[in-house]
């Protein structure tokens, strides 16, 4: 363990001395939250208060539409802290790339080390740095979210937030390794990044709402951990928020609200419920994991 300690410092120590990752990090995230906002956030508000206003002319309009734009706010939230799970694990772990072409790597292979060492230290150090990223990102979040008019998470939701974010980041950490072991050069990384950061806002049903989707595409993503992570986060965000918006409305109605809007999954009739998608979460990442560590050991026995 000391030596899976000591090369997680190092990894650690050679993703913070370049300091344009982390403020391109942090400066993407303020970019999304604000075009998702402009662009998608109106379009989303009106739909709600156009459905509101539909169900009861007599509802108090301009308070529907404040209620509509915090709810979507939040719902944006909570895909942006899913999209940083995946896109800044994917930049962690991607210092491997490096150590393959400055042949560091082959120098740590020399050492008494397994295999499998090696994919917990680069896992273990894109949970660390991701983790810290996205507790930033929820910060902010928070901040931007009072800022226009909203409420704070309550502190039992701040608490199943950050443990939904910690199981969320171990699965894209996990994740963007088994990614990594299939590229060599920093031109390939990078190629293969933007089209991860590309995916995972559709495959999360973030830029376009999954009830807007084709129903042969949601019948495939309901089953990656992408959609159950941001669906969890959506719950937990929107809790609150959506019991004022939707006050007065039947609760089937408003089922049918969560449902498209990806709040809430269902797979045929059946709700899924909070346990089941957190299940399927961290399934998918003690997969990942488990295939990253077989690759490595398959690597080291075709060395010898």
């Amino acid at each position: 363990m000391k030596q899976v300690a000591s090369l997680v410092k190092r990894n650690i120590q050679v993703y913070s001395r370049n300091r344009m990752n982390i403020i391109s990090s942090l400066f993407t995230m303020v970019i999304i939250i604000v075009l998702m906002t402009v662009f998608l956030g109106d379009s989303a508000t009106s739909s709600i208060t156009s459905f509101l206003k539909e169900f009861d002319p007599a509802r108090d309009a301009v308070q529907d539409k404040l209620n509509a734009g915090i709810y979507i706010l939040n719902w944006i939230v909570a895909g942006i802290l899913l999209v940083n799970s995946v896109t800044i694990s994917f930049a962690v772990v991607g210092i491997m790339i490096e150590d393959k072409e400055n042949n560091k790597l082959n120098s740590m292979y020399v050492a008494p080390m397994k295999r499998s060492s090696f994919v917990f230290a680069y896992v273990i150090t894109g949970f660390i740095v991701t983790f810290i990223m996205c507790l930033l990102t929820l910060g902010f979040s928070e901040a931007i979210i009072v800022a226009n008019g909203g409420a704070m998470l309550t502190a039992v939701e701040l608490l199943k937030v950050i443990g939904v974010l910690a199981i969320s980041v171990f699965v894209f950490s996990s994740f963007s390794f088994l990614c990594v072991l299939a590229v060599n050069t920093s031109s390939s990384f990078s190629h293969l990044g933007g089209l991860i950061g590309t995916l995972v806002g559709f495959l999360a049903a973030i830029y376009i709402p999954i009830g807007q989707m084709p129903e042969s595409v949601t019948k495939v993503i309901k089953y990656l951990p992408t959609l159950s992570g941001s669906s969890l986060f959506r719950e937990l965000f929107t809790k609150d928020i959506s019991a004022k918006l939707f006050s007065g409305v039947p609760a089937d109605m408003v089922n049918e609200v969560n449902k498209e809007f990806g709040v809430s999954l269902y797979y045929g009739d059946n709700e899924a419920s909070f346990l089941l998608r957190l299940l399927i979460l961290t399934v998918s990442g003690i997969i990942f994991l488990g295939i990253a560590i077989a690759i490595m050991r398959k690597k080291h026995l075709a060395d010898r």
